[in-house]
C-alpha cells in the first residue's frame, strides 16, 4: 500500500470515526443525565413516602387518639376523619413546597400530585391500623 493511499483511508475513515465518536459520547451522557433524574426522583419520592408516614403517625398521636378518647362510642366521626386527613394533606403539601415546580419536574398536573399524595396518606392510614409495611 502507498502512502498516498493510506492517507486517503485515514482522511476517509477519520470523520466517520470522529462522528461516531461523538454519538457513543452523547448517548453516554444522555445515559447519565437519564440515571442522574431518576435517581433524583427516587429520592424525592422516598422522602415523601417518609413525611406522608411520620404526618400520618404524628396526627395519630396528637389527634386521633385524643378525639378518640372523647369520642362515647371511641370512633371518629366522618367529619372528624375528613378533618384529619385534610390536616395531614395540608401538612405534608406544605413540606413539599412549591407544587407548581414539582409538577413541572415530575410532568404531572398539581392534582395529580394531590391526589397521589392523599391516596399515599390512605394506605399509611390503613397501614398503621392492620401493622403491615406499605411500599
Amino acid at each position: 500500500m502507498s502512502t498516498q493511499t493510506l492517507e486517503a483511508i485515514v482522511t476517509i475513515v477519520q470523520p466517520i470515526f470522529v462522528l461516531l465518536l461523538s454519538y457513543v459520547a452523547a448517548q453516554v451522557a444522555a445515559w447519565i443525565r437519564a440515571r442522574v433524574t431518576n435517581t433524583r426522583f427516587q429520592v424525592a419520592l422516598l422522602r415523601l413516602n417518609e413525611v406522608i408516614a411520620t404526618t400520618v403517625r404524628d396526627l395519630e398521636q396528637t389527634m386521633v387518639e385524643a378525639l378518640k378518647e372523647a369520642s362515647k362510642d371511641g370512633k371518629l366521626t366522618d367529619d372528624e376523619k375528613a378533618t384529619i386527613k385534610h390536616k395531614a394533606l395540608n401538612a405534608v403539601l406544605d413540606h413539599v413546597g412549591d407544587l407548581t415546580k414539582l409538577a413541572t419536574d415530575l410532568g404531572v398536573t398539581k392534582e395529580a400530585i394531590v391526589t397521589f399524595v392523599s391516596s399515599k396518606i390512605e394506605a399509611e392510614v390503613h397501614r398503621l391500623r392492620s401493622g403491615g409495611i406499605v411500599l
